[in-house]
């Protein structure tokens, strides 16, 4: 009689496929997680857009940017369950202004999950069209990875 041999992974072949897959997870879970937070630099951005649009409004009206309010923007500097940036007007000059959003954090509200801290905005002129947009953050690399 034949023994017939008994075909099957070994015990480290398993253990590599296993770290294998452990590390494209982690991988695969980095990349998600930057995709996923430049889809919401996205959403500030367009929040910024919608405010830079009332400003152009208001300054059109009144051919200055004095006077300009956040409540004419209609933006509220808090935190809510339905966003996950808090929008205000920065500093205001008689020909420019800065509009800002600035990423929810732990404790502040806002949808989950919350980020870590960073601040974009757009200095924005009407008189010659210029827009700049900015990003900070505690660690300093906020342009690079977001804007």
């Amino acid at each position: 009689m034949m023994n017939k041999m008994k075909r099957g992974f070994t015990l480290i072949e398993i253990i590599i496929v296993i770290i294998i897959v452990g590390i494209l997870a982690a991988v695969g879970l980095t990349q998600y997680s930057n995709v996923v937070e430049r889809g919401r630099v996205a959403e500030a951005r367009m929040r910024i857009g919608v405010m830079r649009q009332l400003a152009t409004e208001y300054y059109l009206e009144k051919g200055i940017l004095s006077g300009l309010t956040e409540s004419w923007l209609g933006v509220n500097n808090t935190c809510s369950s339905n966003g996950f940036y808090r929008c205000r007007m920065g500093t205001l000059t008689a020909d420019s202004v800065n509009l800002s959003c600035v990423r929810c954090i732990e404790g502040e509200g806002g949808k989950t999950p919350n980020g870590t801290y960073y601040n974009i905005y757009l200095r924005w002129t009407p008189a010659t069209g210029l827009q700049e947009w900015f990003c900070t953050d505690d660690a300093g690399s906020c342009v690079a990875r977001l804007l």
